[in-house]
């Protein structure tokens, strides 16, 4: 496995990973910006439910094995409502392809990781939750893997497996990598 996209997210928007990609702003920058009260630095910090995030400048393939991980702190999401919001996706609506780690309000008070998933015919949108560990007013560090071999997808938090799917056959193609955003298929440009 090799680590294609690393990004600090501290302003500078270049990948220290494999893939020379640069992410730049989609849509405008409303609703998007720099916080400096990051876990080890700055951060992005979304401040309205608007259409803005950001985009690889370039696509790639994630057929194999693959994992997608970040820092997050969650206060409150912008609208109280039954979605769940995109934090990295490759996920696509329109040809129900690739993966997204989501996040998912339960309650008032109880926010979860979720994630979206297509498997070429199908696709599914805030389905999983994870199962035990609240994610609000505290930095954790959540992650999705995909072990294609043995067909496993899993939610992370705090190094903790917090949800498995089994038998799970992940359909990819060549896209962009989206953070705060839906899925690829769903963003006017």
């Amino acid at each position: 496995m090799s680590l294609l996209f690393w990004l600090p997210l501290n302003g500078n928007r270049e990948n220290y990973g494999l893939n020379p990609a640069v992410f730049t702003t989609l849509n405008g920058t409303s609703g998007l910006e720099i916080n400096s009260a990051g876990k080890i630095g700055s951060c992005y910090r979304r401040t309205a439910s608007t259409t803005s995030r950001l985009r690889s400048d370039s696509t790639v393939n994630l057929n194999k094995d693959l994992s997608m991980t970040c820092w997050l702190y969650i206060d409150s999401l912008i609208t109280n409502d039954s979605k769940a919001y995109g934090i990295i996706t490759n996920h696509s609506h329109s040809s129900s392809t690739g993966v997204g780690l989501t996040i998912k309000q339960l309650s008032d008070n109880d926010y979860r990781i979720s994630c979206n998933t297509g498997d070429g015919t199908n696709r599914t949108f805030n389905t999983y939750y994870g199962e035990s560990i609240n994610l609000k007013g505290a930095w954790h560090h959540v992650g999705l893997t995909y072990n294609k071999n043995k067909k496993i997808l899993q939610l992370w938090v705090d190094g903790k497996v917090d949800y498995t799917l089994a038998d799970y056959n992940n359909a990819s193609k060549e896209d962009y990598i989206d953070l705060f955003g839906w899925s690829t298929a769903h963003i006017t440009e």
